[in-house]
């Protein structure tokens, strides 16, 4: 009979990435003859909605300075294996030169070969003259380290009064920093050796609507399975 699993595991995982959004992101560039100065504050949640803040500073020729201002709401995708999202923007304002409504999209894609968001916008600004439209791809840099890259760790404690059973902590710790922690229910069969360990976001942390599935071996808990969906992504590790 194989010996009750407890202690803590950790697992580092290279080449299945999760990519968090989180962040602010700036760029000045000239577009159509147009200076910008554009800044995308992003927040992703576990479950993969995004939402934040764009502001753009354009010296519009013709027109002067004008600002633009908006909310962003939107979700992350993940299409034959490219991760990307469409951010929609809300409320828009524009302030400056020109006041009026603004409205847009920006369809942004992790580059994960060049570490960059790229960032494909289209702007509509309207006044009572009349609407100008603004469009560009703009490249955003990732910060250093964030390569998609994360570690699972497990605190495993077993059951003194049901063997069967294992609990504990996990904690899922991204290449930005960031840490998602989940309460952990398990079983374990003492003839296979076979531990299943299930983690789900608790609701009100940050880790709601975020989980992970696992499947280990023996004491050491060595990984044969996983599965979730996290950061509006599905990690997946198969035999």
């Amino acid at each position: 009979m194989a010996q009750v699993p407890s202690g803590t595991f950790s697992y580092v995982f290279t080449s299945t990435p999760l990519w968090d959004a989180t962040g602010t992101f700036t760029r000045s560039f000239v577009s159509n003859g147009d200076e910008n100065y554009q800044t995308v504050d992003v927040t992703q949640t576990a479950m993969g909605k995004i939402g934040g803040s764009f502001s753009d500073t354009i010296n519009a020729s013709g027109v002067g300075v004008v600002v633009v201002s908006s909310s962003l709401t939107g979700k992350i995708s993940v299409k034959h294996g490219v991760v990307g999202a469409t951010l929609q923007m809300k409320n828009g304002t524009m302030t400056g030169a020109a006041t009026g409504t603004a409205k847009g999209v920006a369809n942004l894609t992790f580059n994960a070969s060049t570490r960059t968001i790229d960032n494909d916008y289209k702007l509509k600004l309207c006044e009572r003259r009349g609407c100008r439209t603004f469009s560009g791809s703009v490249p955003f840099s990732l910060p250093v380290g964030v390569n998609g890259d994360w570690t699972l760790t497990t605190a495993i404690v077993n059951n003194v009064n049901n063997v069967d059973k294992l609990s504990g902590t996990g904690t899922l710790t991204l290449s930005t920093g960031r840490v998602f922690t989940y309460p952990i229910i398990g079983t374990y069969n003492a003839r296979s050796g076979v531990s299943k360990l299930k983690l789900v976001g608790a609701r009100g942390t940050d880790a709601a609507g975020s989980s992970l599935s696992l499947t280990t071996q023996g004491t050491n808990m060595t990984l044969i399975t996983l599965k979730g969906k996290v950061l509006g992504q599905t990690p997946t590790v198969l035999p």
